[in-house]
């Protein structure tokens, strides 16, 4: 004999409310990645004024600096004209994470050219994980943070780590470095700024949390929540910046 189910008043107001709640909860989402867009493709249109005067300039004292047998002049600008072309470029959304790393390794030649002795980079085995789908200039702001926020107090000797790893279906990225760490209630600072969800930019709140918190906005906006950015940090030790996002193959949001 089938049953028929009768749901009282309070339960159909619960099932109402909870589907509001839900429309509601799914509107704001698809208003903040809108909004991240346009945001997006603002800065491009800023920078992208004449951005080939800029290639052909920084390529052209390349030349010069070749032809005058400075190589040091010549690889920083080369690395520098590459860094730019890759950031100022239309394009958007999900690249593979060599072409992250390719970018990466450009601006960490920009950062020792501008601090020689200041650290060194370690990069982990990644070959394997090459071709999967990453946000673009997801990982400069983690190494940006190590450098200018974790090694701040270091002249010499500092030492930033890059280690990526495949966990099932979920990639896992890891910037640590030795430097002087935080306390607990800076720690605590840190984490509560990069999860404030209010805010996307540069406006208020800890300077070394603006860029982590808008890659962690960003990820939570491809992918969902349970993914973006955690922080951990010793006083005296270091910090560890990682970054999870699920295992893609492919480009093109």
């Amino acid at each position: 004999m089938n049953r028929i189910m009768i749901m009282t008043q309070s339960q159909i107001d619960k099932l109402i409310a909870e589907n509001v709640e839900k429309a509601v909860h799914e509107q704001k989402e698809n208003d903040e990645y809108d909004l991240l867009k346009k945001q997006t493709d603002l800065a491009i249109l800023a920078n992208q004024i004449n951005p080939h005067f800029l290639y052909n300039t920084l390529e052209c004292i390349c030349s010069m600096a070749l032809i005058n047998g400075d190589r040091s002049v010549a690889d920083i600008t080369l690395a520098l004209s590459q860094y730019f072309r890759y950031s100022i470029s239309g394009r958007e959304g999900i690249v593979t994470l060599k072409e992250e790393l390719d970018n990466l390794k450009n601006y960490i030649s920009i950062q020792q050219f501008r601090f020689p002795k200041k650290f060194k980079i370690h990069f982990g085995p990644m070959e394997s994980l090459q071709e999967i789908g990453i946000p673009k200039l997801s990982l400069q702001p983690l190494v940006e943070n190590a450098i200018i926020h974790g090694l701040k107090d270091t002249t010499l000797g500092g030492e930033i780590h890059i280690e990526a790893k495949k966990m099932g279906n979920i990639l896992e990225i890891c910037v640590s470095d030795n430097g002087t760490g935080m306390n607990l209630e800076k720690l605590d600072r840190l984490r509560e700024s990069i999860r404030d969800e209010g805010r996307f930019g540069t406006e208020g709140g800890s300077h070394s949390g603006i860029g982590l918190r808008n890659v962690n906005k960003r990820i939570k906006l491809y992918y969902g929540l349970p993914f973006g950015i955690t922080v951990d940090s010793c006083e005296g030790i270091g910090t560890e910046v990682w970054l999870s996002l699920p295992v893609q193959t492919g480009m093109g949001v």
